[in-house]
């Protein structure tokens, strides 16, 4: 066997290097970006060595993952569209669900201090409102034309008479309202 001079066994080790770092560049600038069957690679999997088969296999389960993840977050993000639709409605009824937009609402108001106008509570709430104006329609001018002096029973009536009506004007702002031109 010839003597192999240091230069020359430099050169052989360069060369090898430079070939091993060429297949494993190759292996990692493999594109498997196209296609859909077996045809976009090529080669059969079944041609292909162990280390090429992983690398087929891990880019087929990326893609799997991405797709999953596209369809989850685009049903999801249907589902969002459908709530907000339900709940703020549009300018025509696109569901017909007359049950499920029913039963969106009731979530919707206790949630968002939206009271809808059939609430249980305000149905409490209304005749109290009517007894605190049927009280300050008999009680204030009947104060002015014969009271000279209030009491304390007159300022405590007073104050709370006005606390249902500030709290009143509270709840009509929070109170949700029929569109007509929606219909």
């Amino acid at each position: 066997m010839p003597d192999v001079t240091d230069e020359e066994k430099d050169k052989i080790q360069a060369k090898l290097k430079k070939k091993n770092e060429n297949e494993i560049n190759s292996e990692e600038d493999d594109d498997y970006s196209v296609g859909a069957d077996e045809s976009e690679f090529g080669v059969k999997y079944s041609d292909l060595k162990q280390n090429k088969k992983m690398i087929r296999l891990s880019y087929l389960w990326r893609q799997l993952w991405q797709k999953l993840r596209c369809t989850t977050l685009s049903l999801i993000a249907l589902k969002n569209l459908k709530k907000r639709t339900i709940n703020y409605g549009t300018t025509t009824n696109l569901m017909h669900d007359t049950k499920l937009v029913a039963k969106e609402n009731d979530n919707f108001c206790s949630k968002r201090l939206v009271f809808d106008p059939d609430h249980k509570f305000l149905l409490l709430w209304n005749p109290i409102v009517i007894v605190a104006l049927l009280f300050t329609a008999f009680a204030t001018p009947y104060k002015i034309a014969f009271v000279k002096n209030d009491t304390n029973f007159d300022y405590a009536s007073n104050t709370v008479i006005d606390c249902i009506f500030f709290l009143d004007l509270i709840f009509n702002f929070l109170l949700a309202y029929e569109d007509p031109l929606s219909r």
